[in-house]
């Protein structure tokens, strides 16, 4: 009986130090949980912060989207009046063509008048 004491107490001391070295390793794994949670924390926060932003950039995506399509119209009206404004410089320009023509042979005119009452 003292032997197989004397075992159990042996088996009992060494039963003890693995269950000091559990301990141990369950306080690591304990402040290493308390860790991860706070990381994961963080991270549920950063997720949230990305969220918003997305959030805000989808609206401005969706306010120069308007923009460009407005810009696009007044484009579209510009190259209207670019257009209309181009007709209207090359009927200015046949007028002008036809004065000059008008001038020039008025000219002619004059310069014959003058030399008649030259003679006169």
């Amino acid at each position: 009986d003292a032997e197989v004491n004397e075992e159990n107490a042996e088996a009992n001391e060494e039963d003890a130090k693995v269950n000091e070295k559990d301990a141990e390793i369950m306080e690591e794994d304990a402040e290493v949980n308390e860790e991860d949670t706070k990381v994961n924390e963080e991270d549920s926060e950063v997720n949230e912060k990305d969220a918003e932003i997305i959030e805000v950039d989808a609206e401005v995506n969706e306010e120069n989207a308007e923009a460009n399509e407005e810009d696009a119209k007044v484009n579209e009206k510009d190259a209207e009046i670019i257009e209309v404004d181009a007709e209207v410089n090359e009927e200015d320009t046949e007028e002008n063509e036809k004065e000059a023509e008008t001038n020039e042979v008025e000219a002619e005119e004059n310069e014959e008048n003058a030399e008649v009452n030259e003679e006169d």
